[in-house]
């Protein structure tokens, strides 16, 4: 039976090649390990069946998101901690060119559509990633969430996310 190279269990594993601040490596990693390591770094399965992937996409998907601190018809069985995410990115050439009519906006006080849809698209991917960090530390569920963006230079936007990773279950009649 191979072993994991991250747990050293024996078990069954995948090929995988994982990018993040180290570089790219490629490892064999069972799916408990994917699942975590997952939440800290982006990790491609090279020998995943279609119906793999999209089961495990499946699982990230379901993960359920409130702002509110409960969720209507749930209860929360369970406390898995809070989760944190930010990603500071540059504004880039794409969303300059994007926001050449925006250059006019700024000047009268209307909305600088270009930057606010890279903002939107800053939060969707902060979503996605806590998705899989609440995966990972065996939710399936995240309250509380919110969102802070700032501007800290003139060519940067900083977005930070923030929740409570929780289980949840569906009340029935019977509770």
């Amino acid at each position: 039976m191979p072993k994991c190279d991250f747990c050293r269990r024996e078990t069954a594993v995948k090929k995988c090649k994982i990018i993040d601040d180290m570089g790219t490596r490629y490892r064999n990693l069972c799916n408990d390990c994917i699942t975590k390591l997952g939440a800290q770094s982006h990790i491609d399965i090279l020998d995943e069946t279609e119906e793999e992937t999209a089961a495990r996409a499946a699982i990230i998907g379901d993960v359920k998101l409130t702002t509110s601190p409960s969720f209507e018809g749930y209860r929360i069985v369970d406390y898995k901690g809070i989760i944190f995410d930010e990603t500071l990115t540059g504004i880039g050439i794409r969303t300059v060119a994007k926001s050449l009519g925006d250059m006019f906006a700024s000047l009268t006080g209307e909305q600088m559509h270009a930057i606010t849809d890279r903002i939107n698209e800053l939060e969707t991917e902060l979503i996605d990633r806590m998705r899989k960090k609440a995966v990972a530390q065996g939710a399936n569920a995240i309250i509380s969430i919110d969102f802070e963006r700032t501007i800290p230079g003139g060519n940067a936007v900083m977005v930070s996310a923030s929740g409570t990773a929780v289980v949840i279950e569906k009340i029935t009649e019977e509770q």
